[in-house]
């Protein structure tokens, strides 16, 4: 896989910590949240298009939070 783009540690492990919540149930889906995953993906080379597309329900956004832990670790 190539280098992430401009990696923000800070933000990873926001994302890490949504996950967690994610997997415990919580309701995760807020604008600020719809953001952070947003800049996170293109963050771990996933294209704006692709992370809007899966933004725009709950079982995308579970597969896009998914693929971008998966990046990152």
């Amino acid at each position: 896989m190539a280098e992430p783009i401009n990696p923000d540690p800070m933000e990873w492990q926001r994302v890490r910590e949504l996950g967690r919540r994610m997997h415990s149930g919580m309701r995760v889906l807020d604008p600020e949240t719809l953001e952070l995953v947003r800049r996170v993906a293109t963050q771990v080379r996933i294209d704006a298009s692709e992370a809007d597309q899966h933004l725009q329900n709950p079982d995308g956004f579970r597969r896009l939070v998914t693929e971008i832990l998966r990046r990152i670790h």
